[in-house]
This record gives C-alpha cells, sequence and structure tokens, in this order.
C-alpha cells in the first residue's frame, strides 16, 4: 500500500468530540483560537422536552454569540420524536442548521432511560423515530434555501451487548437521509474500556449509504493515520471486487459506499490539544501555547461563572485528560489536583510548563 500523503488524510474533516462539562463554549472558542485545525465543534447533549434550553447554563452555551467564528453542532439526547422536533425548530431559529442525535451515550443513567445507547436496544421503536422526524424535518424544511436546511447527523455505537447487532442498525440508518454517520466502534456496556471493534467498523463503513465518520480510541495524529489506512484498504479491496462483479456493488447489493469522510476526537483533543493541527501536518504543542490557551478558558469561562471553586473545578477537570500529556510529572500534577485557589492552581500550572522539558 502507497504512503499516505497530506492530502489524503486532509481530506477528512475533523471534529471536536463533546464531553460532559468540558467543551463548554470558553473551550470550543479557545481551542479554535490558539489551535486550531477542527472543522466542527460538537455541544456536549441536551436533554429535549419541557426542560429545553431551560437552564441558564444551556442557553448560555447554545448562544450563537459565544460560539462566534466556529463551526458548532448542538446534539441533542432524546428518545421522542416530537421532543426532538420541537428542540430542532428552536435551534434553527437562532441559527444552526445541523442537529446530532446522541445514540452513543453509554451512562447507566441515560440508558436506563431508554437514550442515548439505550435506544439502541429497541430497533423497531428507534426506525419509528427516524422516520417520524425525516417526516417532521421535511415540513420544517418546506421553504428554505438549502444552506439554510435542518440537517439530521447521528453518533452511534454498534448495540448495546454485542457488536454484531450493528448489523440491523446500519440497515436503519441507510433507510433515512441522515447527513453523517458518527461511529464509536463500542458497544454499551463496554463503555470506554477495551479495545474498538475495528473489524466491525469495516463492516459498517462497507454496507453504510451514507457519510462516515470514526470516532474512538485517536489519541495522536499516528493514531488517525493508521486508522485511516485501515479504512482505505477496505475500500481499495471493495473496489478491485466490484471491478469483476456483475453488480459492481458489494455483497449486500448496493453499490459501494462512501469513503471514510472524517474523524471525531474527544479525550485525545484535551489530552493533547494540538492533535488536530499534528494531523494536518502542523507543529506539536508549545508550552506557550498551552498557558494562552488556558488562561483564554479561565477568562471566558469566569465571564459565566463568578464562582471562583466552581472556575476551578472546570479547570480540574481539563487537567483531568491533558495531564497524561505530562508523563513522570505526578509531582506537579498533584499540586494542580489539590489546588484550593486559583492562585494555587495557576502557580502550579506555571511550574509544570516550565520544568517539562
Amino acid at each position: 500500500m502507497d504512503e499516505i500523503s497530506d492530502n489524503d488524510i486532509c481530506s477528512l474533516r475533523l471534529s471536536f468530540a463533546p464531553m460532559e462539562g468540558i467543551t463548554t463554549a470558553p473551550f470550543r472558542c479557545s481551542h479554535h483560537e490558539v489551535f486550531g485545525g477542527a472543522d466542527d465543534y460538537y455541544a456536549p447533549f441536551l436533554n429535549t422536552g419541557r426542560v429545553f434550553l431551560s437552564r441558564t447554563r444551556d442557553r448560555r452555551d447554545m448562544d450563537p454569540e459565544a460560539n462566534r467564528g466556529i463551526h458548532m453542532i448542538p446534539q441533542l439526547l432524546s428518545n421522542n420524536s416530537r421532543d426532538f422536533l420541537c428542540a430542532a425548530e428552536k435551534l434553527s431559529s437562532i441559527g444552526y442548521h445541523e442537529i446530532n442525535l446522541n445514540l452513543g451515550c453509554p451512562s447507566g443513567t441515560v440508558v436506563s432511560r431508554h437514550r442515548g445507547a439505550g435506544f439502541l436496544e429497541d430497533t423497531d421503536r428507534l426506525d419509528r423515530f427516524f422516520e417520524e422526524v425525516s417526516d417532521g424535518l421535511e415540513k420544517l424544511n418546506q421553504g428554505k434555501n438549502a444552506s439554510d436546511a435542518v440537517r439530521l447527523s447521528v453518533k452511534t455505537r454498534l448495540g448495546m451487548t454485542d457488536p454484531e447487532e450493528a448489523c440491523e442498525l446500519i440497515k436503519i440508518y441507510n433507510r433515512y437521509p441522515l447527513s453523517l454517520l458518527i461511529i464509536h466502534p463500542r458497544v454499551q456496556k463496554e463503555g470506554y474500556s477495551g479495545h474498538v471493534h475495528m473489524d466491525v467498523f469495516l463492516d459498517m463503513l462497507r454496507d453504510s449509504r451514507l457519510p462516515v465518520c470514526y470516532n474512538g480510541d485517536i489519541l495522536t495524529a499516528e493514531d488517525a493515520v493508521r486508522v485511516f489506512r485501515q479504512c482505505r484498504e477496505r475500500m481499495a479491496a471493495l473496489s478491485s471486487s466490484a471491478a469483476v462483479s456483475d453488480t459492481g456493488g458489494n455483497r449486500q447489493g448496493h453499490m459501494i459506499s462512501p469513503k471514510l469522510t472524517g474523524m471525531m476526537i474527544g479525550r485525545g483533543a484535551v489530552r493533547d490539544p494540538a492533535v488536530f493541527r499534528k494531523i494536518r501536518g502542523g507543529s506539536s504543542m508549545e508550552k506557550s501555547e498551552l498557558l494562552h490557551f488556558l488562561d483564554l478558558v479561565l477568562r471566558r469561562t469566569s465571564e459565566g461563572i463568578p464562582e471562583e471553586m466552581n472556575q476551578l473545578s472546570k479547570m480540574k477537570d481539563i487537567w483531568a485528560f491533558l495531564g497524561q500529556y505530562f508523563p513522570g510529572q505526578e509531582k506537579e500534577l498533584k499540586k494542580i489536583r489539590h489546588a484550593r485557589s486559583l492562585v494555587d492552581y495557576q502557580s502550579a500550572v506555571q511550574q509544570i510548563c516550565s520544568s517539562r522539558a
């Protein structure tokens, strides 16, 4: 197989995954300003229903002014088509034209309410949901220009307990005009542990009629290249098979799917905020950039959260992942974790950045 060129990997659309409590507007905008490299930023999920956008913090995070300069995509957690459509209409009215449905959250609290990955358990109900939402969005989009029409994308897992559940799920997704299918190749019971089921992901990529985005365990630019190479090899093999096939399609009887169009990174991009830039052939993170980035996040966070201890908690949440970028510096990281004031926190951050080789 030929080496992957910069143009190959740069053709992918790179997305920052939503991470509850971390990738809020202050983080998203600060990341874009300092590091860049991400095409899209997905906001942490919002529950639909009567409480939708009733909380001040949710309205603040969805405010287009708070997300100026970035392409932000709201994510909804729902299993009720009427609630979903009401929320989509509200988001459309303030300028958002793509809505993402969360079918991936493995949290027990979410799953017990048949939302997130829990919705994958009832495929008949899931199919009806998509039918009703697709019809509703078609009505909502009547009379709109194509650029203003509301599009639906989905972030999914492979199923609840068995990766083979993905075979039925891809049939459902293929029936609807989804703008993007983001696949995390684990089942709900696995959470974020163990290896991803790359073989099942490649089967879904093969069988998908939709643009596909890969999500899961990309911590470095090298990880991204590895995943891209696996996908390219699979699609090249399918193309070769189709060239000698009477049908010109795959074993499912339809045309070969689009190539992988994107990658989504969450934990890896908090651990190394420069990872998107590095995937595109750019430079590694400089300590001066990191300090500037953290200062921006803290300043923007303080504009919406005046309490110092709450600001401090937000920054510590970031360091729970970012600390992995500083191996062998447990003493300095401990000072960040145990900081009782912003002054102590900032002193500890300065120290760890100064001591990094």
